[in-house]
């Protein structure tokens, strides 16, 4: 990703884009930055993948005080407004599934559909789908477990062909 620091509501962000196309904004794990995206680059053509060190996490400012989720989502939705992206799909890892719900839950005009089913099912996911199909059988068999249903869900958010995410895993 090609990576710079951007002001937003008072906070220098670290912030990496990669790629063109619908954009898609990554937020990562707690404590984790936005270099745990790489692996996804040559997964998504066609997507502009947008990803940040939240505020106190590798190249990004910290604040002078904690930061809740609401104050953590008016700084994200501020990011998208100094990037110039009206909407954008957006995809959370663990913590930064919950960060994504909170986006969605305060500015759900913000959000592509199905940005929100999204974030309440990839959320805590910690395996590649090679893993998931290994321990579920074959992708019909998860409808009704959560990791399963981020696998069905991969495809809804037009996130290319899931059989290539079973094939080809993707090691975070």
């Amino acid at each position: 990703m090609n990576t710079a620091c951007v002001n937003v509501a008072g906070l220098r962000l670290r912030v990496g884009r990669h790629g063109a196309g619908r954009p898609l904004v990554l937020i990562a794990g707690i404590g984790a930055n936005l270099d745990m995206w790489e692996p996804l680059q040559p997964l998504l053509p066609g997507r502009e993948l947008i990803a940040f060190d939240a505020p106190g996490v590798g190249g990004s400012q910290r604040p002078r005080l904690p930061l809740g989720m609401r104050a953590l989502a008016r700084i994200v939705e501020a990011l998208m407004d100094e990037l110039r992206l009206e909407r954008a799909d957006v995809l959370g890892y663990s913590w930064g599934g919950a960060l994504a719900q909170e986006l969605a839950f305060r500015s759900p005009q913000r959000i592509r559909t199905p940005g929100l089913r999204v974030l309440q099912e990839i959320a805590g996911c910690r395996n590649s789908c090679r893993a998931m199909h290994q321990r579920q059988g074959s992708p019909g068999n998860m409808r009704h477990d959560p990791l399963g249903d981020a696998f069905v869900v991969l495809s809804e958010l037009d996130l290319g062909n899931p059989q290539v995410w079973v094939d080809q895993p993707v090691r975070m």
